[in-house]
């Protein structure tokens, strides 16, 4: 990308062994040639206690001044997280990158714990399977439930096969929408809904994919349906893939666009 307009508020510190890399492309306010292990241990002990209580309480402003919407009966994903947050308790939630992601940050705030793994701000389509199964293996006896979207799913779903030859036990729940939902709600937005490759007119049948790999397979297509499937896959002791086919592809407010992450640092 431009090297010219790249992180223009940011004060850069660049640790590097080989001083011919220092300040090669983007000016280093503060260069460092080192082992970039010794050097960071060295800078977090300098770091101050991070302070977030402001940035908590805008949060919670912003939280109420735009309330969750979407249907809380059938198959949809709001009404899915909260079924969820009754049946289990004090879970690891993994999510991976889309709407899902969204709704899942409204019903299961971050915790103390690491309790909320996602790949914020990143974009990484394909990060949740992966890294539900290194969440379990990390602390096992925790309940490990992963919310993922379809298009999401298909990017790392054979890792369901790594999770079942190694007795990983987690919970897939996959938010099948039938499309990319960021991507669509984008084309909404920007593009008059005039959609280009993020609609499926014919999906995977996940489940029983998940069978052929020696996991649980479930779908559900009615709300009766939630709540057994779901004690189902809590009850056993394998690693289980529910297809949730959410009855509506629901877009995700407020949207923030038009700036890189890196036009916020300081």
């Amino acid at each position: 990308g431009p090297l010219d307009s790249f992180a223009p508020k940011a004060q850069i510190i660049h640790i590097d062994i080989d001083p011919a890399e220092i300040s090669k492309n983007v000016p280093a306010y503060l260069p460092i040639v080192g082992d970039a292990k010794n050097a960071l241990k060295q800078l977090a002990d300098l770091l101050p206690k991070a302070e977030h209580a402001e940035w908590i309480a805008y949060l919670g402003e912003v939280a109420e001044a735009h309330p969750l919407k979407g249907k809380m009966q059938g198959v949809t994903t709001p009404n899915i997280l909260r079924i969820l947050k009754k049946l289990v308790e004090d879970p690891i939630l993994v999510t991976d990158v889309g709407r899902h992601q969204m709704y899942a940050a409204h019903y299961f705030p971050v915790e103390p714990n690491r309790s909320f793994i996602t790949s914020g701000g990143l974009g990484t389509m394909g990060f949740s399977v992966p890294a539900a199964i290194g969440a379990k293996r990390g602390v096992p006896d925790k309940t490990v439930v992963d919310i993922v979207g379809d298009g999401s799913f298909m990017m790392t779903c054979q890792e369901i096969a790594t999770a079942v030859e190694e007795n990983i036990t987690v919970l897939i729940l996959i938010m099948n929408d039938y499309c990319l939902g960021m991507i669509s709600q984008l084309q909404d937005s920007f593009y008059g809904k005039r959609h280009q490759a993020c609609r499926f007119g014919r999906n995977v049948d996940f489940a029983r994919l998940a069978e052929a790999m020696g996991a649980l397979g479930l779908t559900v297509s009615a709300d009766r349906e939630i709540v057994p499937a779901l004690e189902q896959a809590l009850a056993g002791n394998r690693t289980s893939v529910i297809d949730f086919r959410l009855e509506e592809a629901a877009n995700v407010y407020p949207m923030v666009t038009g700036a890189s992450l890196l036009d916020y640092v300081e």
